[in-house]
């Protein structure tokens, strides 16, 4: 089979990181949920069917280096700083899952989910219903795919419905409740996912290769990494590290845009020579933006006194029952120009501390979202104003930039004008393309700043 010449590069640069003993460990950054796509086990010359061979290999390496879990466990709550957590799902119902994959994983005792085509079980190269019934008394679980695999990003209204519904049939001839839903081809639209949303399902599978993370935010777009049959051993044991994931992560999303070119020339060549100097200069961050909605809306909005002021009271709550706890508050609010009127807050404690300030911080913010190698962090609403809370240590690296920053911006209007420009520029934005736009400029200024 020839591979296309983009293939080629994801192997190459895999190759390499491969060759990287240090980086071929588990990064302790990749502590947080994952979950893989595949579609078939056999003997195809197929992209997305992996021989049984390979298939062993790769859940043998799994089971040995994460916890792999069924796809409700990751569902039920972030991962908070525990050992790595992977799911493995298939796409499809083929015959080939049951045949080949179901014996190795019922041996490992590793559980899975399967996204089902309706309109496909029973015919050639699929499962039967019979043998779907073994693999849920087995302990898998059930998806939705569609009635009948069409692209819903090129359906609309009645038929986009239809497309999608029908989930209650299925339910009713396997017993048991679905409640996860999985997009064609990983392609989805605003229409597409208001519709799911409003199906009954809990959570929605694309395949943008991101990290499984910020559950209430993202539920109807969570990411999961296709497997292909162009991974080696050594490629599928460097998408486990940092830099095979991003590598992966960016090829996935260039690889996205291929289908429609209106959508790449959109992505026009500024914004590439962007992602190609954040991709060297800044990747944690840039990794990062990927974690941000494409489908959503940046709302740029003039500057509200108020939020500042409960910005502050925050700030006052905090050091009145944490005294000796420093406070830095940060951001638009706190710089007074447009922007979202959210609340940025950093709590500055050493790492060995962490543990004696969480009792009080939860019981004055609940509980964090996210706990990374050098922080933890707090979403949460003070009357009309999301706040983003981080307790970190200020050895850490995204400390000292983002203090940085605001000391920087507060001093240098022009420095400041600028930011604020750019803000303005981003309104209408995705998330994603906002955050990278930051990233710039930050980077910009950093490099400046600090050299």
């Amino acid at each position: 089979m020839i591979k296309p010449l983009s293939v080629k590069i994801l192997m190459y640069l895999l190759n390499q990181v491969s060759k990287v003993k240090l980086l071929n460990k588990i990064s302790p950054e990749q502590s947080h949920d994952l979950v893989l796509c595949y579609h078939d086990v056999g003997n195809s010359n197929w992209e997305f069917i992996v021989t049984k061979n390979n298939f062993k290999k790769q859940i043998n390496f799994l089971v040995k280096k994460f916890n792999v879990v069924g796809l409700r466990e990751i569902l039920k709550s972030n991962n908070l700083g525990r050992k790595p957590r992977v799911a493995i799902t298939f796409d499809d119902g083929l015959s080939g899952v049951y045949k080949n994959a179901f014996p190795i994983l019922e041996k490992l005792g590793v559980p899975a989910t399967v996204f089902l085509i309706r309109g496909n079980l029973g015919t050639t190269g699929y499962m039967h219903i019979t043998q779907i019934k073994k693999l849920i008394k087995s302990g898998w679980e059930i998806g939705y795919h569609t009635a009948s695999h069409k692209d819903l990003t090129k359906l609309t209204g009645n038929a986009l419905i239809k497309e999608i519904g029908g989930k209650n049939i299925l339910e009713k001839e396997l017993g048991v409740q679905i409640s996860y839903f999985a997009y064609p081809h990983g392609k989805y639209k605003n229409e597409t996912v208001s519709i799911v949303s409003k199906s009954n399902f809990l959570f929605a599978f694309t395949t943008s290769g991101r990290k499984v993370s910020h559950l209430k935010k993202y539920k109807f777009i969570l990411g999961r990494i296709t497997i292909s049959n162009f991974f080696s051993q050594d490629n599928f044991e460097s998408l486990f590290t940092t830099t095979g994931f991003i590598i992966n992560l960016i090829f996935t999303y260039f690889w996205s845009l291929k289908d429609n070119f209106n959508d790449f020339t959109r992505y026009n060549l500024r914004n590439i020579k962007r992602d190609l100097i954040l991709i060297y200069k800044a990747p944690t961050g840039y990794f990062f933006s990927f974690l941000e909605s494409t489908t959503e809306k940046v709302g740029i909005e003039n500057y509200d006194p108020r939020s500042t002021l409960v910005g502050r009271k925050i700030v006052r709550d905090i050091k009145k029952h944490i005294p000796n706890l420093k406070v830095h508050f940060h951001g638009s609010s706190a710089l007074q120009i447009q922007g979202q009127n959210d609340i940025d807050l950093l709590l500055e404690g050493k790492l060995e501390e962490f543990d004696k300030f969480l009792p009080e911080l939860t019981q004055l913010f609940g509980k964090p979202i996210k706990r990374g190698k050098k922080y933890i962090e707090w979403h949460f609403r003070r009357e009309k104003y999301k706040v983003e809370l981080l307790l970190i240590d200020p050895k850490s690296r995204m400390f000292k930039e983002l203090i940085t920053v605001y000391l920087v911006l507060r001093s240098d209007k022009k420095l400041l004008k600028e930011y604020e420009q750019i803000k303005l520029n981003s309104n209408g934005l995705s998330p994603r393309e906002y955050q990278k736009n930051r990233l710039e400029f930050y980077n910009k200024l950093l490099s400046v700043k600090l050299s």
